[in-house]
């Protein structure tokens, strides 16, 4: 009789979906989520909650479920839910699509497609057209898709962004283009203090980043290597600059990445600086002497006339260098 019942246990459903409840709960720890949290989408759905309770709980409900269900006697039930929670899953992987990519979240939905087939029922090839159905196989075509479209985006994300220079630590990110003059000024005045990345806005932008980019390795700071870039590529003798395929290959690539990132958040002119907060140096009230490159103040830290906010903010004298050719510069 216990011969019976152990062969009824199905073991492969049964070992991933316990997998699926031990990942679960390990997410759901301040270690775990800490070592499983590896991009932005991690720490979003972390902090969501559905009816109260985190989405960790609700999947190691469902695979604990499904684990429970490989301990009895009817083997087709364990594989009808893990085929609708499978299902739940494509819904889940179509909003971490439209919303931020969330490697913890893909392992999740890893174990969920080995329950699920872990759990098929074997094909039994004395009938004819024994195979998949193909709502399954529209499932599974479609939970691909998004897995694959999901994974893409994380590994985009995990990739890291050439840095020019990197001392702000994260609290302000800079985007420059050799080709926009008021870049040069985020430079003077950001530089040591913030991480600059390159962006190509013209065409000749390319070989400008390259030879700043080999000042930046002899050692010059950014500040002193901007400048020195521009001086060069103005003489004629700049005509003879040139790189190597690869390098001009892989740095246009690192150069698309940076565009498409400033473009996926709607950025349309440079230089863009970003803060992780707010900067009450960069920012002063309008009763206080700002610093010159704040914002929305006149050079010598006067306050731009007109300012109801009581803060030099970014208003109509915001320097900026935009895609149009014609006009590249306001």
């Amino acid at each position: 009789m216990n011969n019976e019942k152990r062969a009824s246990i199905q073991w492969g459903g049964l070992l991933f979906a316990l997998a699926g409840v031990v990942y679960c709960l390990t997410a759901l720890t301040e270690r775990g989520s800490q070592a499983l949290c590896l991009t932005s989408g991690c720490a979003l759905f972390k902090q969501l909650t559905i009816f109260g309770f985190s989405p960790w709980w609700f999947g190691a409900g469902a695979f604990l479920l499904i684990a429970l269900l490989c301990l009895q006697s009817k083997r087709l039930l364990p594989f009808i839910f893990a085929v609708f929670f499978l299902a739940l899953d494509c819904a889940f992987l179509l909003v971490m699509l439209f919303s931020a990519p969330c490697v913890s979240c893909l392992g999740a939905a890893l174990l969920f497609l080995c329950t699920c087939f872990a759990l098929k029922p074997r094909p039994d090839f004395r009938r004819k057209n024994e195979g998949p159905s193909k709502p399954l196989m529209l499932l599974l075509f479609v939970w691909g898709v998004l897995f694959t479209a999901n994974l893409v985006n994380a590994v985009n994300e995990l990739l890291p962004l050439r840095t020019l220079e990197k001392a702000g630590q994260g609290n302000f990110v800079v985007y420059i283009s050799p080709s926009c003059p008021h870049c040069a000024d985020a430079v003077q005045a950001l530089g040591g203090r913030a991480d600059f990345y390159a962006v190509s806005k013209e065409e000749g932008d390319l070989l400008k980043i390259a030879r700043l980019e080999d000042l930046l390795a002899s050692g010059k700071p950014l500040k002193e290597a901007m400048p020195q870039m521009l001086a060069e590529a103005a003489k004629p003798e700049w005509q003879s600059y040139t790189i190597s395929p690869q390098r001009r290959l892989l740095l246009q690539w690192q150069l698309l990445r940076a565009k498409s990132r400033l473009a996926a958040n709607g950025f349309t002119a440079l230089p863009v600086v970003q803060s992780n907060g707010f900067s009450r140096s960069l920012f002063a009230p309008a009763s206080q002497p700002a610093p010159a490159f704040a914002p929305g103040t006149l050079s010598g830290g006067q306050s731009r006339p007109g300012d109801a906010s009581g803060f030099g903010l970014p208003g109509d004298d915001l320097g900026q260098c935009t895609g149009n050719t014609e006009q590249p510069c306001d």
